[in-house]
């Protein structure tokens, strides 16, 4: 098993040479200096000398940070104390990491300034990505790297992170389950938010039994519909209750979202209904664009026509641009 790699605060030539004299007087020095960085540690003060330890694959196990200029490395051994500057290489290579680790986990996630709209809908792309990262075993990333997996510019994607006080390190990049937890914590993936659904048709059927709400923190409690052939059943594991009672058992569960896959007509009695009760979140997939101007009423309105009439626009723009082309 390698003994530890100590790094401790620069001394004289002096110091140097009665260690190498004398390796036992520097076992003593070495103690003392140990106990004198556990006692400033201890008092939150940054101590001159620092403590690192190795193991056999390399990984720095503790250490306390201060200027890097200040540090030199001596391999510690039986017979004597003597400056390895390639291990002090590796060394100070492992200690950046860790550093810039702790940085990042030491800021805040917290807007730094107003987060535009469009910052906001990338949030949940990065989200994505970053965890497709990590089932592949990726630790960290660089932004030109996430730049190219999800088709922008990488100063795009500092930029975004920029309004949450960034996260990443020139030269090392960004560590991705950081990153990861810290995005899931801003889009409320940690919160444990409730969910119900309204309306059981095609839409709702499919929204009920997809993972997509647990994959982000949301649990899911009942559904409730309108037809007496479905009310009393189950779907999915959920009840299907009636909906007269809905705006009752919401406010005793305290339900979080609501979420709306129901005919048009119906959808502004309902998320008033919602409203009431407590909830705190409409998703709307009818085609109504809801606009309750409630205080406390966050509304999400989808509409999967609009995106598909997008694409047929750039279609129709695509074919006319090359008739138009010069033959």
């Amino acid at each position: 098993m390698p003994l530890p790699w100590i790094c401790y605060k620069r001394k004289g030539k002096v110091f140097h040479f009665i260690v190498d004299l004398f390796p036992l007087l520097g076992l003593v020095f070495h103690i003392i200096d140990i106990f004198e960085c556990g006692k400033l540690i201890k008092t939150r003060k940054t101590p001159h000398f620092h403590l690192v330890f190795l193991g056999d694959n390399q990984k720095v196990i503790k250490f306390s940070t201060s200027k890097r200029q200040k540090l030199r490395f001596f391999a510690l051994t039986p017979q004597k104390i003597s400056h390895t500057p390639t291990k002090g290489d590796i060394l100070m290579e492992h200690i950046d990491k860790v550093k810039s680790v702790q940085q990042m986990k030491a800021s805040s996630p917290m807007p730094t300034r107003q987060v535009s709209a469009a910052v906001i809908r990338r949030l949940p792309r990065y989200y994505r990505y970053l965890g497709q990262l990590l089932r592949e075993g990726v630790l960290r990333i660089s932004s030109s790297e996430l730049a190219n997996m999800m088709c922008i510019t990488a100063s795009q994607i500092r930029q975004d992170l920029n309004c949450f006080g960034g996260f990443g390190q020139q030269g090392y990049g960004y560590h991705v389950q950081h990153l990861y937890d810290t995005i899931g914590e801003l889009l409320g993936a940690r919160e444990n938010y409730t969910a119900i659904f309204v309306g059981l048709g095609n839409l709702g059927h499919s929204l009920v039994e997809g993972a997509m709400l647990e994959r982000r923190g949301i649990q899911k409690l009942a559904i409730f519909e309108t037809n007496p052939a479905l009310i009393g059943t189950t779907v999915a594991g959920l009840p299907v209750l009636d909906a007269a009672d809905m705006e009752e058992w919401c406010t005793a569960h305290e339900v979080t979202i609501g979420i709306l896959a129901i005919p048009s007509a119906a959808t502004e009695e309902v998320a008033q209904k919602l409203a009431r009760a407590g909830i705190k979140g409409i998703w709307n997939f009818s085609d109504t664009e809801l606009d309750l101007h409630i205080d406390g009423v966050e509304i999400e309105n989808m509409h999967l026509s609009d995106a598909l009439l997008q694409l047929c626009y750039r279609l129709r723009q695509a074919s006319h641009s090359e008739e138009d082309a010069p033959k």
